[in-house]
């Protein structure tokens, strides 16, 4: 065992050049039909599914800017024969072995995602198992087992200074099988091109829940109390996944974080809460623009019109009421609040890049509800940006500002959004649990490659902003490993977070990666459009054929990505 752990200590921590291997090394030279372990190197676009027992090794090179992250996925098929396993990731410069890039590996773990689609996707993974390849866990976390074929994620940030070139990794296995040492190695290779992708220009907004049943996934079970030590902890470290997943617009909802009083019916303002919340997200870089959450809601089902939420005060006890437009409270309320919110934002240097949801999802019947909460808005806060995520289009010409149809809606009525760009008007668009059918979104059950083509649809129709509604909406789903779908509502798996709760901390997704991905893809098409406007519209054709029509292979993305990242170093 001595020398087993000195070999151990001396492949982990050797600097030495390391040799680019080819084939799928066995973890045992002497090793039996039964005890065959491999390693496999998986596209990291490549959902691994538990049923599957065969695998290519895909050695090729994995391609990116400086400024990116370098995604390594390695199949270690057999892995549940290993006891002990101890894992390490090195990678140098094939220049100059001094300069080192840091890797981390995690966890691929599977979750349940059960089929509520109601329009299939023709690409649909389907797994027997119910099983999906989603959640990211670190290495090490107790109470997660392993698979007996079982991936792993390696991250290898790409800093903005580096030099580009080759650089080359290497992958190492040990344990014990049968009560032997054995150790696996497997290299890969990256090459760093010299493009830079430093601040992101794509305004992107997934939005955060810190209601305390909520957080209380992450305290096991325990709800967290608003504002206490814990619930501040808490939203730092969503603040933390903002930035290194470049979420640029931070969702706030200005009447519920300010605390009130009222005397002789004059209401004062306290907006601490709602600074604190904001300069997390801003110390993390990640505040572009402030989202201003929904001041209405609908009275009753789909169709009924709009209700105004407004402060009710009982013995320093604030919750929140919910009036129609004609009810002379509202009108009390927001006469002094929106002024107090617009002076407050001008004295911190927000006002400029604040957005004001009105409510969520307008259409046709409660447009007129709508409209008048509209007016209320601009009639203080004129300049303030109206921002909505709506089903409608022309029903609410000149009521909003920023425009964020539904995919679907973005589709059917491009006409009328491609006039309003054309004019200058900022569209986006925004996914949910629809739509459906062959419309790219961030389902589980569909290839990864369809949440990372959300952005080149960015790119295609000149939408410069992206919007889902939930990060952690733990809620739709009883156990989110267990169950990601929301059976009650329908609602398919994934498409209520991308992110899973620990014990006080948070794990990532693979969604989530692939997401960050088509965030760069779309800032690297868009320096292209600047060097080569004919040549970026002829790479994006050549993925997104229409707004639900796209070219899902993976090695032909890869193919079109590399010949993207070439043009760019010319």
């Amino acid at each position: 065992m001595f020398i087993f752990n000195l070999l151990f200590v001396l492949l982990f921590g050797s600097s030495v050049p390391v040799s680019y291997c080819n084939q799928p090394e066995s973890i045992n030279d002497q090793s039996s039909q039964k005890s065959m372990v491999s390693i496999y190197q998986i596209d990291p676009l490549e959902k691994i599914l538990l049923e599957q027992n065969s695998f290519t090794d895909n050695q090729d090179t994995i391609r990116v800017a400086r400024g990116e992250v370098a995604t390594v996925q390695l199949l270690v098929m057999g892995f549940n024969e290993i006891a002990n396993p101890q894992m390490n990731v090195r990678v140098f410069s094939e220049k100059n072995m001094t300069n080192e890039l840091k890797g981390e590996i995690n966890r691929v773990g599977y979750v349940g995602a059960t089929n509520k689609f109601e329009k299939p996707s023709s690409v649909i993974l389907s797994s027997t198992a119910n099983k999906y390849p989603d959640v990211l866990f670190p290495l090490g976390e107790q109470g997660y087992d392993y698979e007996k074929n079982q991936p792993f994620w390696i991250s290898i940030p790409i800093p903005e200074n580096i030099a580009p070139g080759i650089y080359k990794g290497r992958f190492t296995l040990g344990g014990q099988i049968d009560n032997n040492d054995t150790v696996l190695k497997k290299s890969f290779v990256i090459r760093v091109y010299p493009p830079v992708i430093n601040k992101t220009s794509l305004l992107v907004s997934n939005w955060n829940y810190f209601d305390s049943r909520i957080l209380a996934y992450m305290n096991n079970g325990v709800n967290v109390k608003k504002y206490s030590v814990l619930y501040w902890d808490l939203v730092k470290q969503f603040a933390e996944v903002a930035g290194e997943y470049k979420f640029n617009v931070h969702f706030i909802n200005p009447v519920e974080e300010t605390s009130y009083k009222i005397e002789n019916g004059r209401y004062s303002f306290d907006f601490s809460n709602f600074d604190k919340q904001i300069n997390f997200f801003q110390k993390e870089g990640t505040i572009a623009r402030i989202e201003g959450g929904h001041v209405a809601i609908r009275s009753g089902n789909w169709e009924s019109p709009f209700l105004v939420k407004v402060p009710e005060i009982i013995n320093e006890t604030t919750s929140i009421r919910y009036l129609p437009m004609n009810d002379s409270r509202v009108s009390d309320f927001y006469s002094q609040f929106l002024p107090a919110l617009k002076e407050h934002l001008i004295e911190k240097g927000w006002y400029n890049i604040y957005m004001q949801h009105i409510a969520d999802e307008p259409i046709s019947d409660n447009a007129d509800s709508y409209k008048q909460i509209s007016k209320m808005i601009r009639m203080y806060m004129a300049d303030a940006k109206i921002i909505e995520a709506t089903y409608a289009a022309e029903e609410l010409s000149s009521y909003i500002d920023i425009w964020t149809p539904i995919l679907g809606v973005f589709h059917n009525s491009y006409p009328y959004f491609e006039d309003l760009i054309n004019k200058g008007t900022e569209v986006w668009f925004y996914t949910c649990t629809g739509p459906q059918g062959d419309y790219a979104n961030r389902f589980i059950q569909l290839p990864l490659i369809q949440p990372r083509l959300l952005h080149w649809i960015n790119f295609k129709y000149n939408s410069v902003g992206y919007l889902h509604w939930a990060t952690n909406h733990w809620l739709s789903a009883t156990n989110p490993y267990k169950e990601t779908t929301n059976l009650k509502e329908g609602w398919n798996g994934g498409d209520a977070f991308v992110l899973y709760p620990g014990y006080r901390k948070l794990y990532s997704s693979i969604r989530l990666h692939a997401i960050r991905d088509g965030i760069t893809d779309y800032e690297l098409l868009k320096m292209l459009k600047e060097k080569n406007a004919t040549k970026a519209k002829e790479l994006t054709d050549e993925v997104v054929l229409s707004f639900d029509r796209y070219n899902n292979s993976v090695e032909h993305f890869r193919g079109i990505r590399k010949v993207l990242l070439e043009e760019l170093s010319k």
